[in-house]
């Protein structure tokens, strides 16, 4: 039987500045600074932990960036643009590093496992660079479309990957293949998400449906849920674990119970002064337990819910 819970909440704050779509959002590993970016070219670096709501610019290419992580480790930002290129940052010394661009096409995602950073790129290609001395450690196409997502999986060097060619590609780093893959939607696959007791893995697609995959049972597909009208843009897990949320092209921001799946609350713009446009990305933070999105609509909003049962 599903918990009954009552939410409730509130948009805490809203951090502007750039010009265009938001795309990106990263965070470094302490949760104080905030990295955003988008259709503007810009990389602007925001204070979490003050009362601050002005952006610094740290970065600025005469391209849309896509996607962003960051090295607290290395102290380094990593930048994908819209023709391919890799923009590396030292946050310390306030300065680009280098780039990097081995092929035209579009950076949909980067990844840090490890020393490594993954680079998931337009008409299939993948890439692996050492950030400790910048080499390539990998460099392959597992398809003909976009890589569009990429998470660690369970087995130690392994991740999964969601394509526009609506497969989901279980990939080895060891065996620098891929070892398994499967048709998991009707559309791109744009997020994926591991369940919090590792059971599961959660897929979103342009389809507008989120997949629910036993990895216990041979990837059985448990649920297929009709989560949006539009696009699954992303997914962030609780600090808990115990709910997360779905973005999308919709407009909305939903929140969902991890373990009944059900739908417990619908943010937007009528009722909660949410986006107005494409929400792209979200990012649930531990110290506070608040959700940042970002959207179309140049907006970065931060989110605080409150649950009462």
């Amino acid at each position: 039987m599903a918990r009954k819970v009552n939410v409730q909440v509130s948009r805490i704050r809203a951090y502007e500045g750039h010009t265009g779509s938001v795309f990106s959002l990263a965070v470094d590993e302490e949760e104080k600074y905030m990295y955003t970016s988008g259709d503007d070219g810009i990389v602007a670096r925001w204070n979490l932990r003050g009362d601050d709501a002005d952006a610094t610019g740290i970065l600025r290419s005469d391209r849309a960036v896509y996607s962003l992580t960051v090295s607290s480790k290395y102290q380094l930002l990593f930048a994908g643009s819209s023709d391919g290129t890799l923009y590396i940052q030292d946050l310390e010394k306030k300065q680009l590093v280098r780039t990097y661009r081995k092929v035209t096409g579009a950076i949909y995602h980067l990844l840090i496992a490890g020393d490594l950073l993954w680079i998931c790129q337009a008409e299939g290609f993948l890439t692996a660079i050492n950030m400790t001395n910048g080499k390539e450690e990998f460099f392959g196409r597992l398809s003909e479309q976009n890589l569009r997502i990429m998470i660690p999986a369970l087995g130690e060097g392994q991740f999964f990957i969601g394509s526009s060619d609506h497969q989901i590609y279980l990939f080895d780093f060891p065996q620098r293949t891929v070892i398994q893959n499967w048709s998991a939607h009707e559309n791109s696959v744009f997020s994926l998400l591991i369940h919090p007791d590792g059971k599961y893995l959660l897929s979103g697609s342009r389809d507008a449906h989120f997949n629910v995959w036993d990895l216990q049972n041979e990837r059985e597909q448990i649920k297929h849920i009709p989560a949006h009208n539009f696009t699954v843009n992303y997914f962030a897990l609780s600090p808990d674990g115990h709910h997360f949320v779905t973005a999308s092209r919709d407009k909305t921001i939903k929140l969902w119970d991890a373990y009944d799946f059900s739908l417990l609350k619908v943010v937007d713009k009528a009722r909660h002064q949410g986006h107005t446009h494409s929400v792209n990305k979200v990012i649930w933070l531990k110290h506070d337990n608040s959700l940042i999105s970002t959207g179309d609509d140049r907006q970065v909003l931060r989110w605080k819910f409150d649950f009462i049962t």
